[in-house]
C-alpha cells in the first residue's frame, strides 16, 4: 500500500485504491484491465466495481478506468452527487437527485426507476437506491426479494445477494437471498453503528464508539478486524 494520509479506501475483486486527503488516487494489487491507470484528479469520491473505478471529481463530473467491455468506464456527461460501481456496471445520482446507470444490464441492474433519491449501492448484478422519505428501491437480478418494503434508512449498502442499511436510530437491518445460504451475513448485531457496510457473505459496520464490528462468514477471517 502507498504512504500518505487517506479519505477513502476501496477495494475490487483483486486491487485496492486509496483516495488521498489532496484528491489523488493510488491503486495497488493486480492492475490487469487498466485499474491502475488512474486519470488526473483531483477527486474526492472513488467506487470500486469488480475490475473497474469510478470516481466523482472535483468538478462534480464522473470519470471512470478500467475493465470496458460492459460500457461500465462509459460516465454520461453531467454534475452528480454519488457514484456507485457494480460488476459489470455503474450507477450515478445526478444533481436533479436521478439515477442514470450504464454498462452491463443482463439483468436489468441500469435501468432505473423515476422518482427522486438520496443514495445509491451497487452489487454484483443489481442496484440499491435510497429514496428521499428513507425508503428503498431495487433493480436487477432478484429485485423484488432485495426490495425492502417497510422502513426508512439513512443508508444502504448493495453486496452479492444482499443488502444492509443503517435506519434511523442507527441499527443495522440486512435483508435478501443468498446466493448459497444465510451464513450469518443477515443478522448484524443489535448496537448502534455510524456506517456499514456489505460483503458477498458478510458485513462489517463502525459503531458509534469508532469501533468496528461484523458479521457473516469468517472463513478467511474477514469478520475478525484488527
Amino acid at each position: 500500500a502507498p504512504q500518505g494520509l487517506f479519505t477513502q479506501i476501496v477495494s475490487g475483486a483483486y486491487f485496492s485504491c486509496g483516495l488521498s486527503d489532496s484528491g489523488t488516487v493510488s491503486c495497488w494489487g493486480s492492475c490487469g484491465e487498466g485499474v491502475c491507470a488512474v486519470p488526473d484528479g483531483p477527486f474526492k469520491f472513488l467506487s470500486a466495481g469488480s475490475h473497474h473505478l469510478c470516481a466523482l471529481s472535483a468538478n462534480e463530473t464522473i470519470v471512470c478506468w478500467g475493465q470496458k467491455a460492459y460500457g461500465q468506464i462509459n460516465s454520461p456527461p453531467g454534475r452528480f452527487g454519488d457514484v456507485a460501481s457494480g460488476m459489470m456496471h455503474s450507477c450515478g445520482l445526478n444533481e436533479a437527485k436521478q439515477i442514470r446507470c450504464w454498462g452491463g444490464n443482463q439483468h436489468g441492474q441500469s435501468v432505473p426507476p423515476e422518482g427522486e433519491f438520496q443514495g445509491i449501492s451497487a452489487g454484483d448484478f443489481h442496484t440499491c437506491a435510497l429514496r428521499e422519505d428513507g425508503s428503498v428501491a431495487c433493480f436487477g437480478l432478484r429485485a423484488q426479494k432485495l426490495e425492502r418494503k417497510s422502513g426508512s434508512f439513512t443508508q444502504i449498502s448493495s453486496a452479492g445477494a444482499f443488502v444492509c442499511g443503517l435506519n434511523q436510530d442507527k441499527g443495522a437491518r440486512c435483508w435478501g437471498q443468498s446466493v448459497v445460504k444465510d451464513l450469518g451475513q443477515a443478522s448484524p448485531p443489535a448496537i448502534q453503528f455510524k456506517q456499514i457496510d456489505a460483503g458477498s457473505f458478510h458485513g462489517c459496520g463502525l459503531t458509534v464508539a469508532g469501533g468496528i464490528k461484523c458479521w457473516g462468514k469468517n472463513e478467511e477471517g474477514q469478520c475478525t478486524p484488527p
